[in-house]
């Protein structure tokens, strides 16, 4: 085992009902996609029992330890987890990750021509 940090880099949220200060609620996770670096995480915000939708989220994001990142299969398959039974990754998550990368690469050059 080797100690990791969980850096996201980018997200995204719908909300579907309001949510009050306090309420109770249950975050359901699912791995939808990786690559050799990147992960993509569903959170589904329910109501506990009930399973009302709050919000969901997509997070794209990857895991670093001392030496450098982690690959996600790796990762996976160390929880026990069959990596090679992951379902296709379905096209709306694909689309999100190529425009998230696109942002990324766009912001990075205006950056560099605003300093």
């Amino acid at each position: 085992r080797q100690k990791a940090a969980f850096i996201v880099g980018a997200t995204s949220i719908s909300y579907k009902r309001e949510l009050n200060p306090f309420q109770r609620f249950e975050v359901h996770s699912q791995v939808v996609a990786f690559d050799d670096r990147w992960m993509t995480i569903c959170h589904e915000f329910r109501s506990p029992g009930k399973g009302d939708m709050f919000a969901i989220a997509m997070c794209r994001a990857v895991m670093r330890h001392r030496h450098g990142f982690c690959n996600p299969a790796h990762v996976i398959s160390d929880l026990g987890i069959n990596v090679d039974s992951k379902p296709p990754c379905h096209p709306v998550v694909m689309d999100a990750s190529i425009l998230a990368a696109q942002l990324d690469a766009t912001l990075r050059k205006l950056t560099r021509n605003t300093a």
